[in-house]
């Protein structure tokens, strides 16, 4: 079954303000989140039918610094999301079934890096060009940061 997520699914949440923490395939302690500090905080937005995210994250802390170093090398490249879905609507397409989600709240969610998402037309990216010895060098004194585009709001499943 596909899943699709509709245009402004997430509009209200994000007006909202929610507390969302960044962390590696759903787990783990966080390594950036909305609520956090300006040096580690993660941001969301929504550009045209994209929930894109950016999370800075602590070059000190070995977890984000390993998961940036994964990153740059292409080991994790998708992202993913946990959310309260709280509207949608079933549908059929080409004999397929599959699900349209219409409203979903963020709040006490995460935005996660993952090496293979739910959704293949996710991107994780870093400030690093992908070069992990230019985030070593750069280690002590600067934030890391991740870049990508969340969720392709028509991207089937």
């Amino acid at each position: 079954m596909g899943i699709e997520i509709a245009e402004g699914a997430f509009e209200e949440s994000l007006k909202k303000g929610p507390i969302v923490d960044f962390l590696a395939e759903h787990g783990g302690l966080p390594m950036s989140g909305t609520h956090a500090d300006e040096s580690v905080r993660l941001e969301l937005g929504l550009e045209g039918k994209d929930l894109n995210y950016s999370a800075a994250l602590d070059g000190e802390q070995a977890d984000a610094f390993l998961i940036h170093q994964k990153v740059g090398k292409g080991l994790l490249r998708e992202a993913s999301f946990s959310a309260a879905i709280l509207d949608g609507e079933f549908a059929e397409r080409d004999g397929e079934e599959y699900f349209i989600m219409t409203k979903a709240d963020l709040d006490r969610g995460d935005i996660s890096i993952v090496r293979a998402g739910a959704n293949p037309n996710t991107t994780a990216r870093t400030d690093a060009g992908g070069d992990p010895r230019r985030t070593i060098d750069q280690r002590a004194s600067r934030s890391l940061d991740l870049r990508g585009c969340l969720i392709g709001i028509k991207g089937k499943r």
